[in-house]
């Protein structure tokens, strides 16, 4: 009985290792990619949008395989799009795409609070029929709502 209490617990702790090794991994090959999406040719055209987006007040970004929008708080709509196959880029794959929203998120920091915007993945579905991961920052609402009334107190003045 004994004997078979060691043999679980080591194999608890090896797999457990295991995991913790591949995980590790996968983070080290996300950084690469984000790495590499950093110095691409693509996002250096994509820099002077997001240099733009800095400035201003963003109510959301969506980044999807083949096109990246970005929509302002006031006045509402979008502020632009970057869609890479008008730029002669093939769409981005899958990993790509994620590579580009956390990069998106190192360029703006003001993304990385979670009191300030959520970001979320959703699926949508091509004309093939093929599902496609995208991602979203969207500002909170009481984020929207302080920036907002900071608007009109600004304009009273």
């Amino acid at each position: 009985m004994n004997g078979w209490v060691l043999f679980a617990c080591a194999a608890v702790l090896l797999g457990a290792s295991i995991l913790l090794i591949l995980d590790r991994r996968s983070r080290q090959f996300e950084a690469l990619r984000v790495e590499r999406m950093k110095h691409s040719a693509m996002y250096w055209e994509l820099l002077p949008m997001i240099d733009f987006a800095k400035r201003h007040d963003i109510d959301s970004i969506r980044i999807e395989r083949d096109h990246i929008a970005f929509f302002s708080v006031c006045p509402p709509g979008k502020m632009g799009e970057f869609i890479p196959s008008q730029m002669g880029y093939a769409p981005l794959s899958e990993k790509k795409t994620l590579a580009l929203a956390q990069l998106m998120a190192d360029e703006m920091p003001l993304l990385q609070s979670s009191s300030r915007y959520r970001f979320r993945r959703y699926r949508v579905m091509r004309p093939n029929g093929i599902w496609d991961n995208a991602y979203e920052y969207t500002i909170r609402s009481s984020f929207k709502t302080a920036l907002m009334y900071e608007r009109k107190r600004v304009k009273l003045w």
